[in-house]
């Protein structure tokens, strides 16, 4: 598995996973997967540049 694409920072959303450079926590872009959400739903998480982090983790 790659985790160059994950971050755990103090200082970003109290050091819980995120998508690196953002700060949509690892744990949402799961439960939204489990959910049923399509990539579409997934990728306006990112409001800066859609569908480029969130797709690669």
């Amino acid at each position: 598995m790659r985790t160059d694409r994950i971050e755990i920072n103090p200082q970003v959303m109290s050091g819980k996973p995120v998508i690196r450079g953002t700060r949509i926590p690892v744990e949402l872009l799961v439960r939204k997967l489990s959910e049923g959400a399509t990539e579409v739903v997934i990728l306006t998480l990112n409001d800066s540049r859609p569908g480029t982090k969130a797709r690669g983790a």
